[in-house]
């Protein structure tokens, strides 16, 4: 695998074209309901659920991060308008999201849509600079709206310009690709007819920590020794909430608490607690990002010049 020489991977083969159709018109669906969120959405639906879990994408991810305990942090849908300005600018996924160490954190890009080339915007990856460590990040203070960052971040020119060119890696739907969280990568424009859909999916090892103190966050367990531990503890997040904070610890990892998972055959009380997790998560998870990201772009705004 190239990925500890590059700081990515792929292609590699995940789910059939149809299955990738199939979990495109799932998400489709739940996202043309008002309100509806594209984050965590393997909590809530089964085909979602199913490629996080996937024994072909797992095994991948153990290989990249050279680890048989695996966890997923986050997962949310990336989806481009046809014939859209909007692009992705350079940058790193370690820089607002607070785990450590990030080198043990892997983002997987699954493609939904059919195909995801470089007329439609696939991901452009920057080899060799994962290696670099964290690098400062802007925030454009113009609030550039073609950027969908979530805080309109990217990396300086003068920055870039040291770095070596990017490699295009197009996908067909059910292919993947893998990128280390200290990876510089970017994705440009979609220029076709058809909506640009991929899935991402932030796998990180049970020593990953969430750095920020502003609330304790939730994972879903994928694979290692923590089997027993996780089904254990994944308890309904409704009961969790209802306890006092110290009380909670008894039902929890280390460092974060545990979300449930779908069952293989999910009930109507199974898809209302899945909800309920996603809430509660989602909640956790932006106030860590947003509530801090002033500080961190103070420190970097330096490299506005």
């Amino acid at each position: 695998m190239t990925y500890h020489r590059d700081g990515f991977a792929g292609p590699f083969d995940i789910i059939s074209l149809n299955e990738a159709k199939e979990a495109l018109e799932e998400v489709q669906n739940e996202l043309s309901v008002e309100g509806a969120n594209r984050f965590k959405l393997h909590l809530v639906l089964p085909r979602i659920d199913r490629i996080a879990h996937h024994p072909k994408l797992v095994a991948a991810v153990q290989d990249a991060l050279g680890s048989s305990d695996i966890w997923l942090w986050s997962s949310d849908i990336n989806m481009k308008k046809e014939q859209s300005t909007s692009f992705f600018a350079p940058h790193q996924d370690a820089t607002y999201a607070g785990l450590s160490p990030s080198s043990q954190c892997v983002t997987a890009w699954v493609a939904l849509s059919d195909p995801v080339g470089e007329n439609e915007g696939c991901l452009l990856f920057y080899p060799g600079s994962h290696k670099l460590g964290q690098l400062p990040h802007c925030v454009d203070k113009n609030d550039n709206k073609s950027n969908m960052l979530a805080l309109g971040q990217y990396i300086d020119a003068s920055i870039m310009q040291t770095l070596k060119p990017p490699i295009s890696i197009p996908l067909r739907a059910g292919q993947a690709t893998l990128h280390s969280f200290e990876s510089v990568h970017a994705s440009g424009s979609n220029n076709s007819p058809y909506p640009r859909v991929g899935l991402a999916l932030r796998y990180m090892t049970c020593n990953v920590q969430q750095t920020k103190q502003y609330s304790r966050e939730m994972a879903t367990w994928i694979c290692g020794a923590d089997d027993t531990i996780a089904q254990e503890r994944a308890a309904d997040i409704q009961t969790l909430k209802q306890l006092p904070y110290g009380l909670r610890q008894q039902h929890q990892l280390d460092y974060f608490d545990v979300e449930p998972r779908l069952p293989l055959h999910p009930t109507p009380a199974d898809f209302d607690r899945g909800r309920r997790a996603q809430k509660e998560a989602m909640e956790r998870e932006d106030l860590n990002y947003f509530a801090s990201h002033q500080q961190i772009g103070a420190t970097f705004e330096g490299h506005q010049a």
